[in-house]
């Protein structure tokens, strides 16, 4: 998570035009979803369903899978459930996957 810009109280108005400059440009960052995950890397896939803690402390509220590996062939894989815990996938064959749960 992108932590909230500090702005400081100042008689300055210069100063104070240019930190509320700045929070307009930094307010898109702090509130974009993306930047508020974890990526979690190699994680071994089975042909079913695989629980994977996400350790968010909260429901996700989505997922992007980074990388695939260690595959026969190209797997399917996609979510079937998701806690404040963890997130469970679904894949048609066994294989390693990194993924960003947000």
């Amino acid at each position: 998570m992108v932590p909230p810009l500090e702005v400081q109280t100042t008689e300055d108005p210069d100063l104070e035009r240019a930190q509320s400059s700045i929070k307009k440009f930094v307010q898109p960052i702090e509130d974009c979803i993306l930047l508020d995950g974890r990526h979690i890397e190699a994680v071994e896939l089975l042909a079913n369903d695989n629980k994977i803690e996400h350790k968010l402390n909260r429901q996700p509220r989505g997922w992007i899978l980074c990388d695939v590996y260690d595959a026969v062939a190209a797997p399917l894989v996609y979510r079937t459930a998701w806690d404040d815990k963890t997130i469970t996938l679904w894949a048609s064959l066994k294989c390693y996957v990194s993924l960003w749960v947000f």
